[in-house]
């Protein structure tokens, strides 16, 4: 993911990097796409949200159909529309608690010219602590937090001055460390 995103924002195209066997970065995901988003690796494979929104990043990166993606023609738009609870404005298993579904699914859409929907990022804003973080479930606001606000503001519905916006980054702010990145309780380097 990382690398085919990588490749867009310094303005290269996939064809960069091609391997001995003539695949690009992005030829990899095709292939192992539905396995990924299907954590077919665990005991209990399931759809992941939070990986579908993932990969479409990566597919938006690179100038993909995100309709018709990989071996098995995937539809990641269509399958994450269908894991949202319009009632509720969720994506996936979301929670207060774990918010990756939710913020993955949002940037996703978004990255691929999808709407999202304003309940969405309304569920999103209901999900921030008081101290303006978000959570992964792990304790991880210091990773999550920069997501929440990417979703926020990549659904167009909340714009830098927003109050949701400024609590998380006075919460980055005051959580940054004196040469400039974060730390979070068990890194063992700052980010």
């Amino acid at each position: 993911l990382r690398v085919v995103q990588a490749l867009a924002a310094a303005g290269y195209t996939q064809d960069i990097l091609i391997s001995e066997s003539g695949s690009r970065p992005i030829d990899f995901l095709a292939g192992n796409a539905a396995a990924w988003v299907n954590q077919e690796e665990g005991e209990n494979p399931t759809f992941s949200v939070a990986r579908a929104g993932q990969l479409l990043t990566a597919i938006a990166a690179a100038n993909e159909n995100p309709n018709r993606f990989g071996q098995d023609d995937l539809n990641l738009l269509r399958e994450i529309k269908l894991n949202y609870d319009p009632s509720a404005g969720v994506y996936g298993e979301a929670t207060s608690d774990n918010i990756l579904d939710q913020v993955w699914a949002m940037i996703g859409l978004a990255a691929n010219n999808a709407a999202v929907p304003e309940e969405a990022a309304a569920w999103l804003e209901s999900a921030q602590a008081e101290d303006g973080s978000w959570n992964d479930g792990f304790g991880s606001t210091l990773d999550t937090t920069p997501l929440g606000l990417l979703a926020l503001l990549s659904a167009g519905t909340h714009d830098a001055g927003s109050e949701p916006i400024q609590a998380a980054l006075a919460f980055t702010l005051s959580n940054q460390q004196p040469l400039g990145g974060w730390q979070n309780e068990w890194d063992r380097t700052t980010n």
